[in-house]
Formats: C-alpha cells, structure tokens, sequence
C-alpha cells in the first residue's frame, strides 16, 4: 500500500480499504496488518478481534499483540 505506515488518518484508511477485503477472505497477514491499522486508531476492542482471527491461525505475531492489549486492559 503506498505511502503505509504512515500515521495519518486518510493513509490508515486507505490501507485499511485494502486490508479488510483479505482479512475478511481469511489472509493471515491482512488480519495482522489491519488490527495493527485499528490498533493505532486506539480501537482496541476491534483490534483484539482481528489480531484472534490471526492466532487462530497459529500468526505469532499477533499472539504478542493481543498479550500487550490485554495487559493494558488490566
């Protein structure tokens, strides 16, 4: 996606718009990109979700995602 990590909202968007059609067709790596998108957003309920359909499908890096946003949870 060009010009992602960008931390501007209309880049997050944009590789947003990208990431949801594979994250939702099951693509491990989409699920992870578009989580981490939701995480910078602070939209870390959804975050949490997307970074589950990843370690569901045994994506470590997102196992250490979910570990940080659940300790700041508690």
């Amino acid at each position: 996606v060009p010009g992602y990590p960008k931390e501007d909202f209309y880049t997050k968007a944009y590789a947003g718009a990208h990431f949801l059609p594979l994250a939702k067709a099951g693509d491990v790596n989409a699920q992870h990109n578009f989580a981490m998108i939701l995480y910078k957003m602070g939209r870390d309920e959804n975050a949490y979700r997307w970074f589950k359909r990843a370690v569901d499908q045994n994506f470590a890096p997102s196992q250490r995602n979910i570990q940080k946003i659940a300790e700041q949870i508690n």
